[in-house]
């Protein structure tokens, strides 16, 4: 099993100056936001996600787990359970075969995570580490926007390689 990030989705969006703007004015897309930017983080990572948003305030809240997508899970916690709660019941319960990074900013559940076990990271961290990750992919992307005169694979390769490749396909080809 791979590493396994943990977020506090609330605790990372107030952390957030851009994501804390949207919240204002509609908290389902600040937390569809978060999960976006968190997906492809951890796609990058090659990390498994589950992020949780607390609910223990919702009326009736019965508390959920969706699959956003292959790797990520978002939990929202149910009536009388905070996420701090949720999150620590998770890491306790968890196999240590893997690594557990939890992202949190508050100290008392870092101090918890650690003592299980787990990687804590706080919100200002995760930011910064998903800033240099996205900061990467530009400049990786950057080399790749140049792209082929053509589709076609002969006006990608050298010249060697097409004359390799043309004497395969004709069957003349041995080492």
């Amino acid at each position: 099993m791979g590493d396994v990030l943990i977020v506090d989705g609330y605790n990372v969006i107030h952390y957030n100056e851009d994501l804390k703007a949207i919240l204002n004015n509609n908290m389902n897309d600040a937390r569809m936001r978060l999960m976006e930017i968190l997906s492809n983080y951890v796609g990058y990572k090659g990390w498994a996600l589950v992020v949780v948003f607390d609910a223990h305030q919702v009326k009736d809240g019965t508390g959920s787990c969706e699959r956003y997508d292959r790797n990520t899970h978002i939990v929202f916690t149910g009536k009388n359970e905070t996420a701090d709660t949720f999150i620590e019941k998770m890491v306790h319960d968890m196999e240590h075969d893997c690594n557990i990074w939890v992202a949190t900013s508050d100290k008392e559940q870092q101090y918890y995570v650690l003592a299980q076990g787990a990687i804590r990271i706080s919100a200002r961290e995760l930011w910064q580490d998903i800033s240099n990750y996205q900061n990467q992919t530009l400049r990786d992307g950057r080399h790749k926007r140049n792209p082929p005169k053509s589709d076609f694979l002969r006006n990608r390769v050298s010249t060697r390689v097409r004359e390799r490749l043309e004497k395969l396909r004709r069957g003349f080809y041995k080492d």
